[in-house]
Order: structure tokens, then sequence, then C-alpha cells
């Protein structure tokens, strides 16, 4: 059973987290120009992948981070962008109010790549000052490509706003209305980019974009399933290990 935290009152939390070992997952999207899809895509999609994590693991999941650092994609609008300063004081209060209140385990699922490196700050800053305290990053668009590649077999790659995109958002959130293609994905789509040795950080209107993004619920499923069952079993390897 998935359990929200918000939806227990004070003494369920309490009686709860003196059982021992119970975590909480905190997941972080953003708010941002991608292109024919949702601008709440990242958000979206990070929210449903914590609870569907949350769930398999048995921790709690705490409500999105809905706002992220997009400055990249500022060229377009609708997009809101909290500045690098601000998200990484965010995240750390709120990492802190967890470990405040008696959590020791913490996922973050993250959904939005520029968001990664204040993530991985904030957490670094987190365990220097409550070692203590277990917490891992599940950062969703820095492991998709190998995981095509590698498990599934697929000769794609994920590309902003793009078909790998769109058809886990398709698959996790059907109730939403995609403006893109549903149909089959082929596995040429795009062909499997070579392994970069630089860190070139990108604007969105240098970004080429897919000429037809499709919605492929099966593929979404694909890569949703397998995702969580990789993630699952490094969870319980890192956070459960007495």
């Amino acid at each position: 059973m998935t359990v929200r935290l918000g939806l227990m009152n004070s003494d369920e939390a309490v009686e709860r987290l003196t059982e021992g070992g119970w975590g909480v997952v905190v997941p972080c999207g953003s708010f941002e120009w991608h292109a024919s899809l949702p601008l709440s895509t990242d958000s979206i999609i990070a929210e449903r992948i914590a609870e569907k994590l949350a769930e398999r693991i048995g921790y709690a999941y705490i409500p999105l981070i809905p706002y992220g650092f997009s400055v990249e994609h500022r060229a377009f609008k609708g997009t809101l962008s909290l500045s690098a300063e601000l998200y990484l004081s965010l995240l750390k209060e709120v990492l802190g109010e967890l470990v405040r209140n008696g959590f020791r385990n913490l996922v973050v699922v993250n959904g939005h790549g520029g968001n990664t490196g204040l993530v991985e700050a904030a957490v670094r800053a987190l365990r220097s000052g409550n070692p203590e305290v277990k917490a891992v990053i599940f950062d969703l668009w820095s492991v998709i490509d190998d995981l095509l590649r590698e498990k599934l077999g697929k000769a794609l790659v994920s590309r902003h706003g793009g078909t790998v995109e769109a058809s886990i958002l398709f698959y996790l959130a059907p109730d939403i209305p995609l403006k893109v293609v549903k149909a089959e994905v082929k596995e040429t789509v795009a062909s499997v980019k070579g392994r970069r040795y630089l860190i070139a950080p990108w604007l969105a209107q240098e970004l080429t974009l897919e000429a037809e993004v499709k919605a492929d619920f099966k593929l979404g499923e694909a890569i949703v399933k397998e995702l969580l069952s990789v993630v699952e079993e490094e969870v319980r390897r890192k956070l459960f290990k007495r």
C-alpha cells in the first residue's frame, strides 16, 4: 500500500517512525518548456515514479517539489525557474526537516536534468551534517539511455520533449491529453549516441527536436517497470542493509 505522508496525522507518523527503518521518498520536478509535451512533464513523471517506488519499498512519499532550476529553458514562455541558490536552499531545508522529524532513510527522485548537480549538493550537505542518515538519489534521466540499450536492447536515446519522454508520460499518466502521435515506436527513432567526456551545459534554443514525437504506451511501460526493478534492488542494497 502506498503511504502519502501528507495524509497521515502526526501521531500516525510518529508511530511508524518508532518502528525503525522507515523512510521517505522525495520527488523533485520542474515547470518548463517541453516542446509539444506539458510544462509539468518532469513533475508528473517524478511524482508518479516516486509513488510507485515508495509502494515497492514500503516507504512514505511527500508532495512533489514542482519547480526546479530551469534557466536553460527561459527562452521559451511558460518556464518557471527558481535560481540555483533558492533551489539548493529549498531542498536542503526540506531534507533537513525530514531528518529533524526522525527520518533516517531518504530517496530523492529527480525528474529534471537541470536539478541534478543541486540535488547532489543538497544530499551531500545533509549527510555531512548528519552522517547517520542514509540518502540516495534516483536521477531519472541520467540512467535512461543506458537502460534502453543494456536492459531493453533498444536503439533509442532520450531527447528533451521527445518520444522516450512522451512514452513514459503516456504510460504513467494516460489520463492526460497529449498532442503527439500515439503509436508503436520503431527502434530506429534515433541512433545510440557515443560516450561524452565533457559536460556542455546547453540552452533549449540550441536543441534539435525530433521531427515527429510519438507516445508508445508499451515502450513507456517497459522503461518504467525496468527502471523500478533495478532501482528497487539498489535502494534495498544501500538503505536496507544493517
